[in-house]
């Protein structure tokens, strides 16, 4: 669908808007220098980015709620650690329908805990045969657990309403982990 948007010769200006926003991503996804943690405020800034292109791909199925708190925008957190959870939701909540859906994404800081919750409209978990399913979340739990061990904590599932939710909860300040750099 990307390569059909950007082919076609009267929608420049949607194909310019993903080129941008892609280049932006491969910038910061080709950074060698990039700490593990970063601000929420940046990561934020890089989610920005990727719902831009979703945008463009979904036209109006796409809603996206951001409820973040300002407090908690100087918060550490994972570099590209929210990315996979809210592809997961737009992709598996919300582009399969034909009348789409929403994506909301909240941040809030609990004393010394941010907390940090990507939910979606869709389906919710269903259970699968394929292969590779719940890489994206077996991934994350693992990057979680390596930088912040028995201190954090990710769990997902249903929403009431109907949809998927995915809950993190890290130490608000991680300052102590931010000496390591992402492996080249």
């Amino acid at each position: 669908m990307l390569f059909r948007l950007l082919s076609s010769k009267g929608d420049a200006p949607r194909a310019n808007r993903v080129l941008s926003r892609l280049s932006a991503l491969l910038r910061i996804c080709l950074d060698e220098k990039r700490l593990q943690l970063i601000p929420l405020s940046s990561e934020l800034e890089f989610l920005n980015n990727y719902l831009e292109i979703q945008k463009v791909m979904l036209g109006d199925r796409l809603t996206v709620e951001l409820s973040i708190e300002p407090d908690s925008c100087d918060a550490l957190v994972p570099c590209m650690l929210l990315q996979p959870i809210v592809e997961n939701a737009v992709v598996h909540g919300v582009a399969n329908r034909l009348d789409g859906g929403t994506v909301s994404i909240e941040a809030k800081r609990d004393r010394d805990r941010l907390d940090l919750v990507v939910s979606d409209t869709g389906p919710g978990f269903v259970p699968t045969d394929q292969e590779g399913s719940g890489i994206g979340l077996a991934n994350t739990a693992a990057r979680l657990q390596q930088l912040f061990g028995d201190s954090c904590k990710l769990t997902f599932g249903q929403v009431a309403t109907g949809g998927a939710s995915v809950r993190l909860s890290i130490p608000f300040d991680a300052s102590d982990y931010n000496q390591r750099r992402i492996p080249a």
